[in-house]
Order: C-alpha cells, then structure tokens, then sequence
C-alpha cells in the first residue's frame, strides 16, 4: 500500500492552463514566436538549461528530431508549451513546494527557475503574467 501511494505521488501531474502559458507569451515576448534575446527563444522564452530540464523529464519531447530550436519559429508556440508543462511537471509539485501549486507558481517558476516560487524577485513578473490575463489562483 506504501509503495502504491508513492507511486501515486510520483506520477502525479500538474495542470498547466493554455490560458496561462498565452499570458506568459504575451509579457514574455508579445506573442513572438520568433523572438530571440539573449539565449532565451521564441514566444514564451525558454532558453537552453531549461528546454535541457524539461526533456530529462519527458524524453519524448525529442521525439519527431525535436530540438531546443524547435522552440522558437512559425508554429513553435505549441511545443513550447509542451516543454513548459513538463518543466512545471517536474518543478512546481506537491511534494516541491508543500501545497498544491497554482498559477503564480507556475509562472514564478518559469521565470525564476525550479526555487523562483519562493523568491521575492519574481513576485512583480507574476503581476505582469496576471495583468496580461493569467487565471487566479
């Protein structure tokens, strides 16, 4: 019984909102999905470490020769997304954080890295993400 709860808790996934991951477009790069700035690419930003982070978790995000530059171009968006929810999958949980994580966390976290929801340095990037249309909590 142990060994099936934690198995639970290891397989547990995060629900990360479409609606959230536009808004993190919208103040990240104003939707651009060719944007580049600084080793961070396409339309929600993501840059080397963390495309590297979210694929250590969810190898298929290879599949179909995906790279990190497949984050960045015409109809990159979509598979941003993809890289982002598993980063989130394997930063913003339960076990990570003590409580369930929401928006603010998620968003927290993809700007200040896997501790970024703890830190009072992304608190003014979460009102950008909320401002931009995020959902509460």
């Amino acid at each position: 019984d142990d060994f099936i709860i934690f198995l639970r808790m290891a397989t547990s996934t995060v629900e990360v909102s479409d609606a959230l991951l536009d808004a993190i477009a919208t103040v990240e790069s104003g939707n651009n999905e060719n944007a580049v700035n600084g080793g961070h690419i396409g339309a929600h930003q993501i840059n080397r470490a963390y495309y590297q982070d979210a694929v250590a978790h969810d190898p298929t995000l290879i599949n179909g020769n995906r790279t990190f530059e497949s984050c960045k171009g015409p109809r990159s968006a979509e598979y941003s997304k993809k890289v982002i929810r598993a980063y989130m999958n394997r930063y913003a949980t339960m076990e990570r954080l003590g409580s369930k994580p929401y928006n603010q966390d998620f968003a927290r976290i993809h700007k200040g890295g896997p501790n970024g929801w703890d830190s009072k340095d992304t608190l003014s990037y979460w009102a950008k993400v909320k401002s931009a249309g995020a959902p509460t909590p």
